[in-house]
């Protein structure tokens, strides 16, 4: 029995397990007949030894087991077998750490430039449109843009890999075959706005990262503003004409609007209504009076908003967004509040003012008309420079 299992298990190994016998001898040299040896000798010198062919060999490693000890050896259950680290390691990296797994891609492409050139032509603005792009897979990229109430005139891609289709009012997808850059340049179409404060477009355009803007209006002095801008450039390289050089950054849309300087927003007067809201509260001897102004500009901006108060009235608080200081003086007998904001105001801005008066022994009636014992009439508190609603 136990030579049929040293057989059973001989097989099983085969030449990397050799028993517990003498090794054989080397052959000694020179022996063997002469044919032999010739034969050999021109084996050697037809076939020229490779210094990497054992490296490229598997490496064998032979364990000696006592025939009598081989049955012991392979039942024992607790049996350990001491390896290198290294190559433990290696063994256990193989184990742990199978193929790491695909991570999709964010997106499939990406819009690294955008560059826009146009000329005011009459009521229209012909925009010239280039945008670099990076595809990040081989095969068909989807990239979205919008260009809102902008018609497309023309599209072209100058190595053809580029399309352009449109999925929706505005909305169009640039389908972009092939891993790598690639380039598209589309023509827009632009309608003018006209308004009493001057010209402008205004533009729905891709997010980019690196986005620049060159605008030529055939006028000269006039007065520019680009929204949003980062740096803003006016150039007069070209005769009767008004050359804007601007960054914009990363934006889904910019305004352009322009005007003659003599009449131009930041100098012409300013023109705006305004309602007046009066909140009294009549209290512990003393009546508290909340005003609220809400202007409307419509033409130009205001640097400072003025109000008139009687003079019996006591100032509590003066509060407008972006105020930069409030300053009274007496005018007819009256108070002159003039509040002065950091920047101009050119859309709608809200006065808000906190007064108190002492209260009389005399009954009174507020708001009636020539009856004004405590100068709480419609037109006691008023603002300046506007018209009232």
């Amino acid at each position: 029995m136990s030579r049929a299992c040293g057989i059973l298990l001989l097989m099983l190994l085969g030449s990397n397990v050799v028993f517990g016998q003498e090794p054989s001898p080397p052959p000694i040299a020179g022996a063997g007949t002469t044919e032999a040896g010739s034969v050999d000798s021109a084996e050697q010198s037809d076939s020229p030894a490779d210094p990497n062919a054992s490296g490229s060999l598997l490496q064998e490693h032979i364990i000696y087991i006592p025939f009598e000890k081989l049955r012991e050896v392979f039942e024992k259950q607790d049996s350990s077998i001491v390896l290198p680290y290294a190559q433990f390691l290696e063994m256990w990296n193989r184990l742990t750490q199978g193929k790491p797994a695909d991570v999709p891609l964010p997106v499939h492409g990406v819009i690294s430039r955008a560059e826009y050139a146009g000329t005011v032509q009459g009521e229209r603005v012909l925009l010239d449109v280039s945008l670099d792009i990076e595809a990040l897979t081989a095969g068909w990229a989807r990239i979205p843009v919008t260009f809102g109430e902008a018609a497309i005139g023309s599209a072209q891609s100058p190595d053809g890999t580029v399309l352009v289709r449109g999925v929706g009012e505005g909305q169009y997808e640039l389908l972009v075959k092939g891993q790598g850059k690639h380039q598209v340049k589309l023509s827009l179409v632009i309608g003018v706005q006209t308004a009493t404060e001057g010209r402008s477009i205004t533009v729905q355009c891709p997010p980019v990262g690196v986005s620049n803007l060159e605008l030529k209006i055939p006028e000269r002095n006039l007065a520019v503003q680009v929204t949003p801008r980062r740096v803003l450039e006016l150039r007069e390289d070209i005769p009767d004409t008004t050359h804007v050089v601007a960054t914009l950054g990363s934006t889904n849309q910019f305004v352009v609007s322009w005007q003659p300087k003599s009449g131009g927003t930041e100098q012409a007067a300013g023109l705006a209504s305004v309602t007046d809201t009066i909140a009294v509260d009549v209290g512990d001897g003393v009546v508290h009076t909340h005003a609220a102004f809400d202007y409307e500009i419509l033409r130009g901006t205001l640097p400072e908003l003025t109000v008139d108060v009687p003079s019996d009235q006591r100032l509590l608080d003066v509060q407008a967004p972006g105020m930069r200081d409030w300053h009274v003086e007496t005018v007819d007998n009256r108070q002159r509040v003039t509040a002065r904001l950091h920047a101009p105001a050119m859309e709608k801005v809200r006065l808000e003012m906190r007064m108190e008066t002492a209260i009389t022994a005399e009954a009174f009636q507020l708001d009636a008309p020539g009856t004004r014992p405590f100068h709480l009439g419609p037109g006691d508190v008023r603002a300046l420079g506007a018209q009232r609603r």
